[in-house]
């Protein structure tokens, strides 16, 4: 499959030498044969989804999840629920 070089780096604001062209064209082939290479993706047509939902709600052991008031009982200033951060930048 050819690609237009010339088009897609104008498209992309490139300005591209020869040499970075053949670069770039081996790079878009190497990219579409992977793509090309993905296995065929199937719907399941009665859900709509991919894949079948698990029926539990596994948490990983090492992990403890936090609530969200366990969050905001540790911030040190909020406005209406959420938590304040000192400003970043100046106007």
């Amino acid at each position: 499959m050819e690609y237009d070089i010339k088009k897609i780096a104008e498209l992309s604001a490139l300005r591209l030498n020869t040499e970075e062209e053949n670069i770039l064209r081996q790079d878009i082939a190497e990219m579409i044969g992977l793509v090309m290479e993905l296995p065929d993706i199937t719907v399941n047509n009665d859900t709509g989804q991919f894949m079948e939902m698990r029926s539990d709600n596994p948490e990983p052991s090492y992990c403890k999840c936090v609530t969200s008031d366990e969050i905001m009982a540790a911030a040190p200033e909020s406005i209406h629920g959420f938590y304040t951060v000192p400003k970043a930048l100046e106007n």
